[in-house]
């Protein structure tokens, strides 16, 4: 993979640590095309033990062990906290037919290397109810064994989808705005748990309304191509 230096510049006058973590991550993931640097320490709301976040794009499928041992490798390698995720360049192509994390990703991460001809597509609609599936049951399906600190950061994940939705709604994807929004959410919550089943609950219910008025898109045509040939 080539890097370009200032492809490196541009992302250590944001974190000097970056250098470092790709050049790692490179070595570890030899067959990868491309690198995508997103998360906090690039958005700018990161603090001093916020994970490098990395989406390494390479010609063909990582079994998750072997991620997970790349993972682990660059870690020991760099004493930096790297959160490391592989994916090939098929998956990265429909993968963002489904998921708002791999639209954020591609719209406001930064490349390292070329990602090809791989069109930035919108999600398609069974993308978003997929999201909104599982949003409604982390809120109904309750752990009876899950303490109230864990089930209050399942319900803040769930709710950080929703906020997630509404910008691939509103075509506007801002992962600062995404940050605050979680932020101010967890301020008034302040680790009670009804409070967030209720913030969640009315989110679900907006999102579920905006749907209903959303035709078919060249996502969805994207997928039924892939289903069905």
């Amino acid at each position: 993979m080539e890097v370009k230096p200032e492809q490196i510049e541009k992302l250590r006058k944001i974190d000097a640590g970056w250098p470092v973590a790709i050049a790692s991550v490179v070595k570890h993931v030899p067959d990868c095309v491309a690198l995508i640097c997103y998360g906090s320490r690039v958005y700018g709301y990161a603090k001093p033990k916020s994970d490098y976040d990395i989406l390494a794009v390479t010609h063909n499928p990582w079994p998750w062990t072997d991620q997970w041992d790349a993972n682990a490798q660059v870690v020991k390698e760099t004493g930096a906290k790297v959160n490391l995720g592989v994916i090939s360049r098929d998956g990265l192509k429909t993968g963002q037919l489904m998921s708002p994390f791999l639209h954020l990703v591609l719209r406001t991460g930064i490349v390292i290397g070329e990602t090809g001809d791989i069109p930035v597509l919108p999600i398609s609609r069974l993308g978003l109810e997929n999201v909104l599936g599982n949003c409604r049951i982390e809120l109904e399906e309750k752990d009876l064994y899950e303490s109230m600190s864990m089930r209050c950061e399942q319900l803040l994940k769930a709710i950080r989808d929703t906020i997630a939705l509404e910008q691939v709604l509103d075509n506007h994807h801002d992962p600062q705005a995404l940050h605050k929004n979680l932020a101010a959410v967890s301020k008034k919550c302040a680790g009670n748990a009804p409070c967030l089943e209720k913030e969640l609950r009315r989110r679900i219910e907006a999102l579920e309304t905006r749907l209903l008025d959303i035709p078919p898109n060249a996502g969805d045509r994207a997928v039924e191509a892939i289903l069905y040939g």
